[in-house]
């Protein structure tokens, strides 16, 4: 199964919407999972989609977030439609780290939406 090319545009055109952006956003991860022959891996990220969609919320109202984020989108999106996957995979691995980045930030924001302890994330790139 492809990924719906409509998906795709309709998270571009999401700015000003961020309900459907998130919608659009899950349906497209979906679809792409589905379309590269591994839909356990979207089964699996749904158990922590929460978290995700949590840290999303709070981080929109940020000056800028939203563009960035669709940004982001469009620069993995391009190389999937050229069918480039080492660039479809540089995209997102650079997304994923901006947003790990933001954690601290976003968590000094808002206090009380985050556990005492803080987890820490040690990637291995």
């Amino acid at each position: 199964m492809a990924p719906n090319r409509d998906t795709p545009t309709t998270i571009l055109l999401c700015e000003s919407d961020r309900d459907a952006f998130h919608l659009a956003d899950g349906a497209w991860r979906s679809a792409i999972a589905d379309a590269v022959g591994c839909p356990g891996a979207w089964r699996m990220a749904r158990e922590v989609k929460a978290h995700v969609a949590r840290y999303r919320r709070l981080a929109w109202p940020q000056e800028g977030s939203m563009a960035r984020v669709i940004g982001e989108c469009a620069a993995i999106l391009t190389p999937i439609k050229w069918r480039a996957s080492p660039r479809a995979a540089v995209a997102t691995a650079a997304h994923v780290d901006g947003l790990l980045a933001d954690i601290p930030d976003i968590r000094r924001l808002n206090p009380h939406h985050f556990a005492e302890r803080a987890v820490q994330h040690s990637a291995a790139r």
